[in-house]
């Protein structure tokens, strides 16, 4: 992760991010550009970043990134994939592995 942008992140600094030149390969900078579009009211450029990059993001961070997915959604009335997006979440391991454990108790 560059340092530079978590520091423009926590600033606010948003249009900044969006100047900078992300790594592609560095899921916490891709998140950071998808929250600093969606922070731009850059939805419909957000959602196209997210999808472009969603495994990497999820892999990262899977509650932030699907909650700024569900948040994009939710805005453009996109309820039908809302559904499948939950499906699609649900079908993933728990992000706390203590409650996969306990899932798994008898």
């Amino acid at each position: 992760m560059s340092k530079k942008i978590k520091e423009l992140f926590e600033k606010g600094l948003y249009e900044s991010i969006l100047a900078e030149q992300i790594d592609v390969n560095d899921a916490e900078d891709l998140l950071f550009n998808i929250l600093s579009l969606e922070a731009t009211y850059k939805y419909e450029e957000a959602l196209n970043e997210y999808y472009k990059s969603r495994e990497k993001v999820e892999k990262w961070d899977l509650i932030s990134s699907s909650k700024a997915l569900f948040f994009l959604l939710i805005y453009f009335k996109r309820y039908d994939d809302l559904e499948k997006e939950k499906e699609h979440f649900k079908s993933l391991p728990y992000v706390n592995q203590k409650t996969e454990d306990k899932k798994q108790e008898p």
